[in-house]
């Protein structure tokens, strides 16, 4: 990687994380579209995965960590470039999962043309077991994972993507704070 130490490289990228995630999640909670219940809940998971991912990594060859950055990354694309040529606007009609209602975690927001959405949350335990992977992918590739929770959080839980992407920002500056001690 340039002549640096893989391992310093990962550690400055979860540090750009953090302010990053720091500094963007400021406007999103200005529109109210973070869901702190749900993105607090599922980044105990996080936060508990991305120290044993910074301590894997650290064993790993480091052709192997960039290759498996590269696939990751790529899934990521197709996914996300998959889900919004559908041009469909998302169904909420499906009920809140009994741990979801249980942690008052079904919420609304507010759209740009001023439309109250409320959306349900399905699918916490799942979520939350999910989190814990990107918690681990974070502390290996020196990432905030925000990716993959957008995706878990859309595409397994039902929440809106604004919300999911806000939630994920909130969340990944955390997550980087968690694996960045381990470097």
């Amino acid at each position: 990687m340039l002549g640096i130490d893989p391992h310093y490289a990962l550690a400055t990228s979860l540090i750009a994380v953090i302010c990053t995630s720091s500094g963007a999640s400021s406007t999103f909670l200005k529109q109210r579209l973070v869901n702190f219940r749900i993105g607090l809940f599922l980044e105990t998971a996080a936060i508990v995965g991305a120290p044993i991912g910074a301590m894997i990594a650290i064993y790993m060859p480091q052709r192997f960590i960039l290759l498996s950055f590269s696939l990751l990354l790529a899934y990521s694309a197709y996914t996300n470039i998959k889900g919004s040529q559908s041009g469909q606007r998302r169904d909420f009609n499906f009920a809140s999962d009994l741990w979801a209602v249980q942690l008052k975690m079904p919420a609304l927001y507010t759209t740009s043309w001023g439309e109250r959405i409320t959306y349900p949350v399905r699918k916490i335990k799942l979520g939350w077991s999910l989190m814990f992977g990107a918690g681990v992918l974070s502390g290996i590739f020196g990432i905030g994972s925000g990716s993959l929770k957008v995706l878990a959080m859309d595409k397994i839980m039902g929440l809106p993507y604004k919300v999911s992407t806000a939630t994920s920002n909130f969340m990944i500056g955390l997550t980087a704070i968690a694996g960045v001690n381990i470097y």
